[in-house]
């Protein structure tokens, strides 16, 4: 299986025990990405572009899936939480507290899927 996937594998997976299969999820890799995921989200199109840089394609190279699939878990978390907080992130300690919050919920989440698999 290629890193593509098994990206879009568990997105489709994780869409769905997340709720959010009505969006469509597509994968682009930037080798330059700074992060190791990021997230552009349509509402409007209900549609999300899942970035992922080296650092995705050397974790893959390790095999280390766990800590991919924890990663994607929270860029997908941004699907649910985004639309509430894009507006309201205009400090930079409202975003730390939005990345937080996301981050709690995903990792609450990536549980649920994991004890689903």
């Amino acid at each position: 299986m290629t890193l593509q996937n098994f990206l879009l594998h568990h997105a489709q997976r994780m869409q769905y025990c997340f709720v959010i299969e009505h969006f469509q999820v597509s994968f682009l890799e930037v080798r330059r990405l700074a992060a190791t995921f990021d997230i552009i989200v349509d509402y409007e199109y209900l549609d999300a572009v899942i970035r992922y840089g080296s650092q995705v394609r050397k974790l893959w190279d390790k095999g280390d899936k766990e800590e991919i699939l924890g990663a994607l878990a929270h860029e997908l978390t941004h699907i649910l939480t985004g639309n509430i907080t894009d507006g309201l992130a205009q400090t930079v300690k409202l975003r730390k507290r939005d990345e937080q919050t996301t981050e709690h919920i995903s990792r609450l989440l990536y549980r649920l899927y994991k004890e689903k698999k």
